[in-house]
């Protein structure tokens, strides 16, 4: 405690230390034995451990372009994560976590299990164990969508895949006028586009099911433009590659002017 006075404070080279050298009870803690450094603990538990009521980090540029950079790296061969940042909480189960793996793959991490991945082609897989991959819904009125897709010749703007019969490949949801759950537009004449396209690979099942609960709702709707191509358009198009099984499925539960395929 008090002054050091400057004789005594080494002029370079190597310091050595023989145990834990703390400045001011816990401010700063040098552990030589571990090679660890503390801010705000006397007792570091990883090579940097910062404690205080708030921790920060504040990394500030003045004079790049390019901002202040966090580098994940690991030289480490034949490894799984190349960097993750994990959040913790007082029981130390690590619930959450945004990680890079190896292969080139973003992987978010929600309650302890992998939700959702970013693959290196730029593909987004959702994962829910509910059973819906992807919810979207326009709750305001005007032109909202849920869950909006756009894909060029032989692209697919949204797919979902559903493994079992009481999930959805994609749901959406509509609240207010002029919205839609799920949306989908084809722009191209000459070939074969389609604003939704749906295959029932089983005897049982749908490629494209819409069911309509109101009076003058309507389960699925689709708008067949003027083509002008060498191919026809369609509004909605369903195949289905199995007998008994359904390319389109409407249904209809309440009024008159119901229509469960529009």
């Amino acid at each position: 405690s008090g002054t050091l006075a400057n004789s005594a404070l080494p002029t370079g080279g190597n310091w050595p230390l023989s145990s834990t050298l703390t400045l001011d009870t816990s401010t700063l803690a040098i552990d030589p034995i571990n090679n660890r450094v503390g801010i705000g603990t006397a007792s570091p538990a990883w090579p940097f451990h910062e404690v205080a009521g708030q921790s920060v980090a504040l990394l500030e540029s003045t004079a790049t372009p390019f901002g202040s950079v966090l580098e994940l790296r690991n030289n480490t061969a034949s490894t799984t994560f190349l960097g993750a940042i994990n959040f913790n909480n007082a029981a130390n189960t690590y619930p959450g976590q945004i990680g890079y793996l190896s292969g080139n793959v973003l992987s978010f991490r929600t309650a302890s299990a992998e939700r959702m991945r970013l693959d290196g082609s730029g593909n987004l897989l959702v994962t829910a164990s509910a059973g819906t991959a992807i919810t979207g819904s326009a709750l305001a009125s005007g032109v909202g969508y849920g869950v909006r897709g756009e894909g060029s010749f032989l692209g697919v703007g949204v797919d979902g895949w559903a493994p079992d019969g009481s999930s959805y490949g994609v749901r959406g949801q509509a609240g207010g006028t002029n919205s839609a759950g799920v949306y989908a537009e084809a722009f191209s004449v000459s070939t074969e586009t389609y604003g939704v396209r749906g295959k029932a690979h089983s005897g049982a099942g749908s490629g494209v099911s819409g069911e309509n609960d109101a009076s003058s709702g309507i389960g699925v709707y689709g708008l067949q433009g003027s083509g002008t191509g060498s191919r026809t358009t369609a509004g909605v198009y369903g195949e289905s590659l199995q007998y008994a099984g359904n390319g389109v499925v409407g249904v209809a539960n309440d009024g008159p002017s119901a229509y469960g395929v529009w």
